[in-house]
């Protein structure tokens, strides 16, 4: 059995995709994240790299991004997502009947 691992989308392109979504400009975008605007446009154009973490999350708040969405920016940055270590609830069947008494 082969099995296939999808790489991460490259930052740019999601980055370009999610603000034409958004319908934001650059300007607008660089005022709701205080992110320098030609920083903006070199992150979008591929001509910058390797953004720190927080400068990530706030282009994510910025664009209003969800937790999926922030998590997919987040590795196609090469960060950790949010959503690791989140706790998930867990049913086994013991867990089941306790609750059930």
């Amino acid at each position: 059995m082969q099995t296939s691992i999808i790489p991460p989308r490259l930052l740019q392109e999601l980055l370009a995709q999610r603000r034409r979504e958004s319908g934001l400009s650059f300007q607008l975008l660089s005022e709701r994240s205080r992110v320098d605007v030609a920083y903006l446009c070199r992150l979008e154009k591929g001509q910058a790299s390797n953004p720190g973490r927080n400068i990530v999350l706030r282009i994510g708040i910025g664009l209003g991004l969800g937790l999926e969405a922030m998590d997919e920016l987040l590795i196609a940055a090469r960060h950790l997502p949010l959503s690791i270590g989140t706790p998930r609830p867990v049913t086994t069947a013991a867990s089941q009947s306790a609750q059930s008494v």
